[in-house]
């Protein structure tokens, strides 16, 4: 079985970023971005739920002995801590109008899709994993298929032999695991490994949420100052900057379903004139 990978894109192609009023002020004139932090997303429970499925189906890999099963399952009680592991994600679509992404990330009518040219996001990352190696800037198409979450148990049983052949003290590491504090007696190979599965996490989503043909830009584990609040709802979500300015510019902005779209598409026109190209959502505000 393939894995399902969302349409390809060309270099010139837009990947959209779904948003609200505030934040595409702050994305246009500021020419930053927000990654929120992955454990405050619905899409932290995807992580967790790969998780537990590879302790549950490790006994499906040829000759596991307790020391495997007991490994997989102390990588996962050290993952459902892992608000304290600072990986933030900004979530991207190939598809520049889709109702339910509208939805889903825009409030009330007053949503908004930015398009970046795939090239120059590309380019950017490329860039800043040179000059800015502590966040670990990854862009990647989200994988919907379960082929590759199947594969994990395998490689984690194989990684978790490997470890414990070299340092006996890994089980009781990954039990007393705490990111706030640099412990020196931490295996360091123990620490990669848990980083490895939370870069892979950020690109694996369940199949029924393929329609939405995402793309991520996420970081590496970041340290606690990089990260800032801000409010949404009843919740302080928080964030790190990715910070595009000038280097990859809004192509196009398009205006969501609303009761003032035509309206809103009007002021955005005087605001940016042929700066950016503004167009409409085609979608009628009554289907929402």
């Amino acid at each position: 079985m393939g894995v399902a990978l969302p349409n390809e894109v060309s270099e010139s192609d837009n990947l959209w970023h779904y948003t609200d009023g505030n934040a595409l002020l702050n994305i246009v004139e500021q020419g930053k971005l927000w990654a929120t932090q992955i454990h405050y997303l619905n899409d932290f429970e995807e992580l967790l739920h790969l998780v537990r499925m590879t302790a549950r189906s490790v006994g499906d890999v040829p000759n596991t002995t307790t020391e495997d099963r007991e490994f997989i399952e102390a990588v996962r009680r050290a993952l459902s801590r892992a608000d304290l592991f600072r990986v933030c994600v900004a979530s991207f679509s190939v598809n520049g109008d889709d109702l339910s992404q509208w939805r889903g990330y825009s409030t009330h009518g007053n949503g908004y899709a930015v398009g970046f040219r795939a090239g120059d996001m590309k380019a950017w990352v490329k860039h800043k994993r040179t000059t800015d190696a502590e966040a670990g800037w990854t862009v990647n198409p989200v994988l919907y298929d379960g082929s590759v979450k199947e594969a994990l148990p395998y490689g984690l049983v194989n990684i978790g032999r490997e470890l414990l052949s070299q340092n006996q003290g890994t089980l009781p590491a990954l039990d007393k695991i705490d990111w706030a504090s640099k412990n020196p007696f931490f295996p360091p190979a123990l620490v990669s490994l848990i980083e490895k599965v939370l870069t892979i996490g950020p690109m694996l989503k369940h199949e029924s949420f393929a329609s939405e043909a995402e793309w991520r830009i996420y970081t590496a584990p970041l340290p606690r100052e990089r990260l800032r609040l801000r409010p949404r709802g009843t919740m302080m979500l928080p964030y790190t900057e990715i910070p595009f300015c000038d280097a990859v510019p809004a192509r196009e902005i398009m205006v969501g379903p609303g009761p003032h779209a035509a309206l809103n598409r009007s002021a955005l026109e005087v605001a940016f004139g042929s700066e950016v190209k503004i167009s409409e959502s085609s979608i009628p505000f009554r289907d929402w």
